[in-house]
C-alpha cells in the first residue's frame, strides 16, 4: 500500500501528461538530485510532474528533496511503499533494494497519459519529454540490454528464458509506458508475482522479472534514450579499448546510464569525458545544497 507523505503540487492543478517516476533511498539520494537537475537543464518542465518512490527515507531527506524540486523548479510528490514484495537476498552488492520500487509504480502515482521511469545513476542530455512523445505499438518502450543481449544465464538456466519469438532483453534503468494501458494489464502485479517463487535464483531481480512478465509486450526503443557507460578502474587493461569504442557512440546519447557497480561520484573512478560532464552536474547540485544550509555526510572516496 502507497501512503503519501508530502505533496510538492496543488491539487486544483490539471493533472500533467507526463509523469517522471524514481525510486530512491538515502544513498542514492544526492545522485537521484542531480538526475533530476540534468533533465531541468535540458528540456521544458512545465508538462512534467516528478514522483519519487521510496520504503524508508527519513523527514530530512524528504525536505531535501523539496527544496532541490523547489530551486529546479519542478513538482515533486514523494511517496512511500510498503516493502513487502521485495526478496530477502535479492540483489547484486552494488544494487539498491530500492530499484524494486519500480514494480509498484504503476499501482501508486496518479494516472496519466505517459509515465517514464528513470534510475538515479544517470545524466539526461536531452529533453526526456520527447522521450514521452514518442509513439508505442505496445504498452512499455524500454532500450535493450547492451550486455545482455539474450537475457540472463540464470534465466535459461531455469527454463525461463526461450524467447521463441527472438525477444530481446531489456534493460530496466529507463523504460517509458502508457500508463492506462500498462495499469489495464497489471503488468506491475505480474512482475511482483513472479519475483517469489525465484527469489535467490535470478541474478537481476526487478529487471528479470520485468523481462519474463512483461517481455512480449515491450518496444524496442533506440539506444540513445539509454546508453550504458560502464566505468572501469584505471588500472583494467580493457579500460582504453573499451571506452574508444563508447565515444563513437556517447556524442548522440540522450540520457548516460552509469550502470555496474562504480559511479560517477566515485572519487577513485578515472575522470574520463562522461565522467567530468556528470560531476560537473553533481557540483551545481552539491553547491545547491551547501549554500542553503543541508549537510551532507560525504564519505571519504565518494562525491567530488
Amino acid at each position: 500500500m502507497a501512503i503519501l507523505l508530502q505533496s510538492g503540487w496543488a491539487p486544483a492543478e490539471p493533472p500533467p501528461a507526463v509523469r517522471l517516476v524514481l525510486g530512491v533511498d538515502a544513498r542514492y539520494l544526492v545522485p537521484a538530485c542531480v538526475t533530476l537537475s540534468s533533465v531541468v537543464s535540458c528540456g521544458d518542465r512545465r508538462a512534467l510532474s516528478v514522483d519519487v518512490l521510496h520504503f524508508d527515507l527519513t523527514g530530512a531527506h524528504i525536505a531535501m528533496l523539496e527544496s532541490v524540486g523547489a530551486w529546479l523548479g519542478l513538482r515533486i510528490r514523494v511517496q512511500q511503499v510498503s516493502d513487502h514484495f521485495v526478496p530477502a537476498n535479492s540483489t547484486l552488492p552494488h544494487i539498491s533494494r530500492a530499484t524494486y520500487l519500480r514494480l509498484a509504480a504503476h499501482d501508486t502515482i496518479p494516472p496519466c497519459d505517459r509515465m517514464i521511469y528513470v534510475d538515479s545513476d544517470l545524466l539526461v542530455r536531452g529533453d526526456i519529454v520527447a522521450l514521452a512523445s514518442l509513439p508505442l505499438r505496445k504498452p512499455v518502450g524500454a532500450v535493450p540490454d547492451a550486455y545482455l543481449t539474450a537475457g540472463d544465464a540464470s534465466l535459461k538456466q531455469l527454463g525461463l528464458w526461450l524467447a521463441p519469438d527472438g525477444r530481446r532483453y531489456f534493460n530496466a534503468g529507463v523504460y517509458l509506458t502508457d500508463f492506462r494501458w500498462h495499469r489495464r494489464l497489471d503488468l506491475d502485479q505480474r512482475a511482483r508475482g513472479f519475483l517469489g517463487p525465484y527469489a535467490g535464483r535470478i541474478r537481476y531481480g526487478d529487471q528479470d522479472a520485468i523481462n519474463v512478465a512483461w517481455g512480449e509486450f515491450i518496444e524496442p526503443l533506440h539506444t540513445s534514450w539509454n546508453h550504458p557507460v560502464s566505468l572501469l578502474w584505471p588500472e583494467s587493461a580493457s579500460a582504453q579499448g573499451r571506452a574508444a569504442k563508447l565515444a563513437t557512440r556517447l556524442g548522440a546519447a540522450q540520457i548516460l546510464h552509469f550502470e555496474g557497480a562504480f559511479k560517477p561520484w566515485h572519487a577513485r573512478v578515472p575522470s574520463t569525458e562522461v565522467v567530468r560532464e556528470y560531476r560537473q552536474e553533481l557540483n551545481r547540485v552539491l553547491r545547491r545544497l551547501d549554500q542553503t544550509g543541508w549537510t551532507l555526510y560525504r564519505r571519504r572516496g565518494c562525491y567530488c
